[in-house]
């Protein structure tokens, strides 16, 4: 079945991407690996990264992202048979990105997990069963549409709680890494990986925790076994610099981030892909992001590839928030915006994604 759908997706993108040439004498074409930095990246080892197409039969849309409050398969199944289910009631087909975030990195012994937002702990044979649950419930529900797909962040985050040391941080990030392998493995003995695939995924924020554990984490993930998964940044640049050149960044409480450090933990460790927080609806995170991407191209000799933007709106309609309540239209706009003053750096942002919380009524 893999075989089968994966050429089949590939023949309907050459055929639309032919039609679309001709129509539009070239004025589009379609995302390729080495778009998103794969060729020219430094990535010893063997690495994980979900094929991803363009697509050009639809409007720009936006997928929900959840703070995850259970495991439970039945619960996860209809999460993803809601998506699926939307997908297969749309003409031409979809690409999707949903982050599950389950909170904080748990550290017991050489037992890892998440803290689930006060629901928990739980295990990653918990998380990942989760996981595959949600892929299972989308691919089930999108019926007769074989072409949509669905990539999964397994989420978590950079505080430190019970993985207090350097060593718990590597360690944590080589068992995320390894889960998420687990589970990409289950979609292709379970026949779905032409369409479901997951990523590990960390909201690695600047007021969570400093550069050294953060790094430790990352470099934990990008340790695990081959072939190693991508990995997405959902988190922020706190404190770096959106009107100026000064390398510096950070926040109160960690003050020693650097824009190398931010740059490593998103887009420099060879797995690492960043899909940022723009919530900010004065532009002031779309402004850093873009700087950061101009560091990336004169430091580091390439820009930074965003997989999309994130943002927090419907969270925001659920518990309240003022200034940092942008729309995943508004989020692409700025970044659109900012992104288009250097062509060094202007790209389309493939996924736009909106978090709220599970159980939680939107206002």
């Amino acid at each position: 079945m893999f075989d089968k759908k994966h050429k089949a997706k590939q023949v309907v993108c050459l055929l639309g991407i032919a039609l679309i040439f001709i129509l539009l004498l070239g004025a589009f074409s379609p995302l390729k690996m080495k778009d998103l930095g794969l060729e020219t990246r430094s990535t010893p080892g063997a690495y994980y990264f979900p094929v991803l197409y363009n697509d050009y039969s639809t409007s720009k849309s936006f997928t929900t992202s959840y703070y995850m409050k259970t495991v439970n398969g039945t619960e996860l199944y209809n999460m993803g048979c809601e998506l699926g289910s939307r997908d297969a009631g749309l003409p031409g087909y979809r690409e999707n990105i949903v982050v599950l975030d389950f909170s904080y990195p748990i550290c017991n012994g050489t037992t890892y997990g998440a803290e689930l937002f006060g629901y928990g702990p739980v295990e990653t044979d918990d998380i990942a069963a989760a996981v595959e649950n949600f892929g299972l419930g989308y691919y089930t529900c999108t019926g007769q549409d074989n072409y949509s797909t669905l990539l999964i962040g397994i989420g978590t985050n950079n505080k430190k709680t019970s993985c207090e040391t350097d060593v718990k941080a590597f360690a944590h990030g080589a068992a995320w890494a390894t889960m998420t392998n687990s589970v990409n493995q289950w979609f292709i003995n379970n026949e779905l990986s032409s369409q479901v695939s997951a990523a590990g995924a960390s909201d690695m924020e600047l007021g969570f925790n400093g550069p050294a554990w953060t790094r430790e984490w990352v470099d934990g993930y990008s340790s695990g076994p081959d072939p190693i998964p991508m990995l997405i940044h959902f988190g922020d640049a706190a404190g770096c610099p959106y009107d100026g050149n000064a390398w510096t960044c950070g926040t109160q409480d960690y003050s020693d981030w650097s824009v190398e450090d931010v740059w490593y933990v998103s887009y420099g460790a060879p797995p690492s892909f960043p899909i940022p927080l723009i919530y900010l609806t004065n532009g002031v995170h779309a402004k850093q992001w873009a700087q950061m991407s101009s560091y990336s191209y004169t430091q580091h000799g390439g820009r930074i590839d965003f997989l999309g933007a994130f943002t927090q709106y419907q969270a925001c309609q659920q518990r309240g928030c003022a200034g940092t309540d942008n729309t995943p239209a508004q989020a692409h706009q700025q970044m659109m915006l900012e992104l288009g003053k250097d062509p060094n750096i202007a790209q389309e942002l493939q996924f736009l994604t909106d978090i709220k919380w599970m159980w939680e009524v939107i206002e």
